[in-house]
């Protein structure tokens, strides 16, 4: 194998490595924004105010699934 062709296949695995980190993180956060969402609906009744702020905020500051590009170019 010649250098060049060395060098892609390098760039290629280091590509690959970066998308699959990526994908990994989009999808934690995603399962955290899902169970966040699932506890305050079910404990709405429950909850102070405050709580319910608290939550709320939290929700909000994750990252949306329709927000991936964004993510993607914070991570390059």
């Amino acid at each position: 194998m010649n250098c060049a062709a060395g060098r892609f296949f390098l760039c290629l695995n280091q590509l690959i490595l970066k998308c699959t980190s990526t994908m990994g993180k989009l999808c934690r956060v995603e399962e955290a924004h899902v169970q966040l969402h699932e506890r305050l609906q079910r404990s709405a009744g429950s909850l102070s105010c405050k709580e319910k702020s608290e939550l709320e905020s939290r929700l909000n500051g994750m990252v949306e699934p329709n927000q991936e590009n964004a993510v993607l170019k914070d991570l390059e």
